[in-house]
């Protein structure tokens, strides 16, 4: 059973980085947040370091590679230590992902706007906190929330 968790990340790595980085709308209607997930994966760093040019045009100061057994602080942009657990809460009222991404040190929120018709990102915000403190909270209100809070990623070392 102590492997099961290493599994289960390891295809969850899989998955995400297998994922194409532009999504089709058929995938997004039909499942949400995968529009959004391969921008995620690259945020969060389970996708290469090109991935931000490919999205967004180029920046890559908020990427982190957390999710990784050992982190350096400040090479890995980890100043919050290591990826705990990411889980997708739903759809905001101007159609935006919502994440909650834990980090050992602190609670974060990803809310990642769909790509646009050239498959490039929108817009992004990452907020620091639980998403009951984040202002402004229209922001975060969950207005299609998924039917349960859906667990992408728990860090598979304690």
């Amino acid at each position: 059973m102590k492997s099961l968790p290493l599994i289960l990340s390891a295809c969850l790595a899989t998955y995400l980085i297998s994922t194409p980085l532009a999504a089709t709308p058929a995938n997004a209607a039909s499942d949400p947040g995968a529009s959004t997930e391969p921008a995620l994966a690259c945020l969060l760093g389970f996708s290469p370091w090109q991935c931000a040019r490919t999205l967004w045009g180029g920046a890559i100061w908020p990427i982190t590679n957390c999710a990784k057994q050992y982190v350096h602080r400040r090479l890995d942009n980890c100043h919050d230590g290591p990826l705990e657990a990411v889980d997708y809460l739903g759809i905001n009222a101007q159609g935006a992902d919502i994440y909650e991404v834990r980090f050992m040190n602190a609670d974060t929120v990803y809310i990642i706007a769909p790509p646009g018709p050239n498959g490039k990102l929108g817009q992004f915000w990452i907020r620091r906190g639980p998403p009951a403190q984040i202002i402004p909270t229209s922001l975060v209100q969950v207005t299609a929330p998924a039917d349960q809070k859906i667990a992408l990623y728990r860090r598979p070392w304690h």
